[in-house]
């Protein structure tokens, strides 16, 4: 048994040396996009204690990860407004964000919301 386990490399190697195949090579179907900045803007995210979630839904929400891509308020007002780069609505903040003190605003303190850019 322990010269079986010992001669299971030799079977192996070869396999992972080998060239990649079709099923993992490049795909010219597949896009990409170089945008300028952004690793600037997902630095300034991991610094402030951000994860890869926090980048992803970033992207999503902003191709460029940059808040002056997109209109203020993301053009809407009172609750449907939303801000940051993360678009955060502000009737969830006004209703749940009691750390940064916006719980228990009004609708129409919606502007106060803009500090998040």
């Amino acid at each position: 048994m322990r010269s079986l386990i010992t001669l299971l490399p030799v079977f192996f190697l070869p396999v992972l040396g080998s060239p990649i195949t079709e099923g993992f090579s490049k795909r010219d179907d597949r896009g990409s996009k170089t945008v300028t900045g952004i690793s600037a803007h997902k630095e300034a995210i991991l610094d402030a204690g951000g994860n890869t979630l926090d980048l992803a839904i970033a992207m999503l929400e902003i191709k460029t990860m940059n808040t002056a891509d997109y209109s203020y308020s993301d053009g809407k007002t009172y609750d449907a407004a939303n801000f940051s780069m993360f678009k955060q609505n502000w009737g969830i903040l006004r209703e749940r964000a009691y750390r940064y003190g916006f719980k228990g605003q009004s609708q129409d303190e919606w502007d106060n919301s803009a500090r998040l850019k």
